[in-house]
């Protein structure tokens, strides 16, 4: 699966150069998340390397940082999957 950049407000502060090689690495972080259940709505975060995560069922929202995020989703997945 080919990755598509993920870019973070904060790459401004780098030259284009690295903020295109970091936005490249966060892509390919990202195309290792599984999806996630259903019930939850899961959106990267703009300013930070994160995922937002939102239970549609409770109303809550957490944020995961993006190195811990394969993991997470994986024991959403095993936690509430049908």
């Amino acid at each position: 699966m080919e990755s598509k950049p993920y870019p973070i407000s904060s790459d401004d502060e780098h030259n284009d150069e690295l903020a295109a090689e970091l936005g490249a690495l966060r892509g390919g972080m990202l195309t290792q998340v599984p999806a996630a259940p259903e019930r939850f709505t899961v959106l990267p975060c703009v300013d930070r390397p994160a995922l937002s995560i939102f239970d549609t069922a409770s109303g809550r929202e957490t944020i995961v940082p993006l190195y811990a995020a394969h993991a997470v989703v994986a024991a959403l997945n095993e936690l509430f999957s049908d």
